[in-house]
């Protein structure tokens, strides 16, 4: 038995015209914002931030060191942005369908 892609959920984000503010400043020539990841719909619009915690590491990890420092894996203390989101990050995101309405 194989698995399943997964399916697309349709999500409603809203109307263009709830949208479109968004692209018209960061198109606009005094726009000084470069790098950033937005999101924007249903007439909000939020800066997206990737952060990672400080972690555990091991040059010699094992599946017992995941287990033994799990929380210390998780802990968000001490958390940084990642400094460059890259298309390997962006390909990494969840997607979900746009349905005009």
């Amino acid at each position: 038995m194989g698995l399943d892609a997964p399916k697309e959920v349709p999500v409603s984000l809203g109307t263009v015209d709830q949208v479109a503010p968004v692209v018209a400043y960061l198109c606009h020539e005094r726009c000084e914002v470069s790098g950033k990841l937005f999101f924007a719909g249903a007439g909000a619009v939020r800066e997206f931030r990737s952060y990672q915690s400080p972690g555990y590491s091991d040059t010699q990890l094992t599946i017992e060191d995941v287990d033994r420092n799990l929380a210390q894996v998780l802990d968000q203390a001490g958390a940084e942005p990642v400094a460059v989101v890259d298309g390997a990050m962006l390909d990494s995101l969840p997607r979900r369908t746009y349905v005009p309405q």
